[in-house]
């Protein structure tokens, strides 16, 4: 294999693992989703049989508005734990400059040369 090749193997590996990241960080925030409107119901059923009996018309709006306000806040958080990469840019100032461990953001990312990042390129911050 030449130079480019090796260079083209590389981009090929960190463009697949940063999708891997950003796949299990979806998914793990859609799992989260999931528990939280899971447990809701249980832990609202008691409140919605007296509130059945005396106004049914009021209780159901208050109910539906509740999960959509939690849904959209772990979207935001999983939107904030990303950063993209500069031209200029190296792990230790990313690291440094979002205070995150710079091994944890190797590790997370799945980088195998850390010396190797491209502009563009999006990163999950542990």
């Amino acid at each position: 294999m030449g130079l480019f090749d090796d260079i083209k193997k590389n981009v090929e590996d960190v463009a697949k693992n940063v999708g891997d990241a950003v796949n299990d960080a979806f998914n793990r925030d859609q799992n989260q989703n999931q528990d939280q409107q899971a447990e809701q119901p249980a832990e609202e059923a008691p409140a919605e049989q007296p509130a059945a009996e005396e106004a049914a018309p009021e209780a159901a709006p208050v109910e539906e508005a509740a999960p959509v306000a939690e849904e959209a806040a772990p979207v935001e958080e999983a939107a904030a734990r990303q950063v993209t990469v500069a031209d200029g840019d190296n792990l230790s100032a990313i690291a440094a400059a979002n205070g995150v461990d710079l091994q944890a953001l190797i590790e997370v990312n799945g980088i195998e040369n850390p010396d190797l990042i491209f502009p563009g390129q999006v990163l999950t911050l542990p």
